[in-house]
Formats: C-alpha cells, structure tokens, sequence
C-alpha cells in the first residue's frame, strides 16, 4: 500500500509544486531587494556632495602648517572668509584612485545639526587641488578639486587676520 503524499508537496494539474516555486519567488525576491539596497547605498554615497552647504556650517576651524612661523597654528576661520575656502576647494569631483599627496591641513566644521564634518588638506603643485572629507574618518572620500595655492593663502590670510596672530607680545 502506497502512503499519500503530505498535502505541501502535492504536485499541481501542470506537475509543479506550488510550495518550490513559492519559495523560489521568495528567494529571487529577497535577492533583488538586496541589490538593490547595496546600489541605492553606493550612488547615495557618489552622490553626497564633497563639502556640506555652507548655511548647514556654523563653525570652521582650521589648522595646517604655516611657512612664515614654520609651526602647526589652529584658529577658528571668520565666517567672512568662508567664501574664499570654499572657492579654493571647488568644484571638486570624487577621486577613486587617490595618490599618496603631501598633507597641507585639516577644517572640522560644526554643523547646525550638531555634527561634525572633517576635512583633511592635501598640497599638490600641479593639477587640481585635493582633499578628503566626510562626517567620520571611515566615511571619508577623496576628491580633487579647487586650487591648493589658492587654498594655503586663503588659510594664511584668515590667520594673518586672527586675532591670535595680530595680538602683540605685552
């Protein structure tokens, strides 16, 4: 005597079973959700832009090394001369095979959320300028663009103009 098939895999009036292509639908399916959250998640980090909005910034320090003291000097950048560091890095497009560049200094801006975006200075001396940036050291990209000249005298003239430069010895 034949025992009767348990009632999941009773094959259907075409000779499939219902319950296999269930959970081949389910499967290709759940796949597919993956890709596509992995694709969605690299262009949304192609897409972020280098630096954040300059009315999300509500601070920019800056440090780097000063040829004329020949020391690291840090000072908080005036935001009157947010402009000229922001036209000395941009435009600027992602860099998927950065060199090895000469660093030049760091900006941390604090932003009106409360975080905080870091942006590490690169000195080239031909081609577009370089830098790497993002809200952590893991999420960071690199990028080339702006001009490094431009950049190092924007930076010497904010710090010229600081107060911690212009103080005289009392």
């Amino acid at each position: 005597m034949t025992t009767p098939a348990a009632p999941n895999s009773v094959p259907s009036a075409s000779g499939r079973n219902p319950n296999r292509i269930l959970r081949r639908a389910v499967i290709v399916t759940a796949v597919a959700i993956l890709i596509c959250g992995a694709w969605q998640l690299a262009r949304s980090r192609e897409a972020r832009p280098p630096l954040p909005n300059q009315s999300d910034v509500r601070s920019i320090e800056a440090s780097f090394f000063d040829r004329d003291t020949e020391s690291r000097v840090t000072f908080q950048v005036p935001p009157a001369h947010w402009d000229a560091i922001f036209a000395a890095l941009l435009p600027a497009r992602k860099d998927n095979d950065p060199a090895k560049w000469v660093g030049l200094g760091e900006l941390e801006f604090k932003l009106a959320n409360g975080d905080s975006y870091h942006v590490e200075l690169y000195s080239i001396s031909d081609g577009p300028g370089a830098f790497a940036a993002g809200p952590t050291f893991e999420q960071r990209a690199y990028y080339r663009g702006g001009d490094s000249s431009d950049l190092e005298q924007a930076l010497g003239a904010v710090f010229k103009a600081s107060d911690e430069f212009s103080k005289k010895p009392e």
